[in-house]
């Protein structure tokens, strides 16, 4: 009887580490934002309007003319690989392309946004889960989300979820 582990056992040895990595990260992020000095009270500080630009963004749901409005023309959209349709998408218009592969395989996919830490002039990490659904079934899933900022637009985002529960629940 072999005493290797299964590749199974294996991938999720794997992801475990990656998103320990990634929310060791997001950790430190958070620590140096808040003992530098950020001040989320100040209309004026560069880290309170990008979480400002940030917060707009989710509250627009969705809305497409928020979103070209609020991104640059070279957004990056860089989605967790083997997250459902993962890659990088580039611009508004790869983005739109990314949800219109994603939406029709579930009913809804609410996002669901439980905080906003600046990091830095240029970052603004967002921490919090999508609620999917389909055919009655709903699933929680974790994500953070790295925003980069520059001249007033959102120039990239770099995506870490739990990417077993969305694919489990889209393949249904």
């Amino acid at each position: 009887m072999s005493t290797a582990p299964s590749v199974r056992s294996s991938w999720f040895s794997a992801r475990r580490r990656w998103l320990a990595i990634a929310l060791t990260a997001v950790a430190a992020a958070v620590l140096a934002a808040c003992s530098s000095g950020v001040s989320a009270d100040s209309p004026a500080d560069t880290a309170a309007s990008n979480t400002e630009l940030v917060r707009r963004l989710y509250q627009a749901n969705g809305d497409p003319s928020a979103f070209r409005e609020l991104t640059a023309p070279d957004l990056v959209w860089d989605v967790t690989p083997g997250f459902p349709d993962g890659g990088v998408y580039h611009g508004a218009d790869g983005v739109f392309e990314y949800f219109g592969k994603l939406m029709p395989r579930v009913d809804a996919w609410p996002t669901v946004v439980d905080g906003y830490f600046p990091s830095g002039t240029d970052t603004v990490f967002v921490v919090g889960h999508y609620q999917p659904s389909k055919h009655g079934v709903s699933e929680s899933v974790r994500f953070i989300h790295e925003w980069t900022v520059r001249d007033g637009k959102l120039t990239r985002m770099y995506q870490a979820a739990d990417s077993s529960v969305a694919q489990r629940l889209v393949n249904s």
